[in-house]
């Protein structure tokens, strides 16, 4: 009878051990699934602060955009660079018959002491006209 009490605290020890290990081991698990989580999170932070980054940088990029005019006095008239383009755009429909897809650059010189307006269309087609 001593031995079968002797077995069965025997036996009552065993699983007392393996239910501690198994909750040291349960605890170590849930510790583990933390630390992963708090370094998901961390990482998530992370990439919602880099993403936010260029935002900024390209709002002010767009801050420093500056319109400009350009005007033209001739004699008491002023003439802007608008209407001087849309000039050499009707010389290329109207004189030369071609269509406004085709035209691809337009450099314009103004001489204002020959009251004159000098353009180069495409890089080959040399004009001009009396503003």
């Amino acid at each position: 009878m001593k031995e079968a009490v002797k077995k069965e605290t025997a036996n009552a020890k065993a699983t007392k051990q393996e239910t501690v290990k198994k909750e040291t081991v349960k605890k170590e698990a849930v510790k583990k699934e933390a630390v992963k989580k708090d370094a998901v999170k961390k990482e998530a932070v992370k990439k919602e602060t880099t993403k936010k980054s260029p935002v900024k940088k390209e709002a002010a990029k767009k801050a420093v955009s500056v319109t400009s005019t350009i005007q033209f006095e001739l004699e008491g008239k002023i003439y802007s660079e608008e209407q001087l383009m849309n000039s050499v755009k009707d010389i290329w429909v109207y004189d030369y018959m071609r269509e406004l897809s085709e035209l691809k650059t337009i450099d314009l010189y103004v001489k204002p002491e020959e009251s004159k307006a000098y353009y180069v269309i495409n890089g080959d087609i040399l004009g001009s006209f009396y503003i």
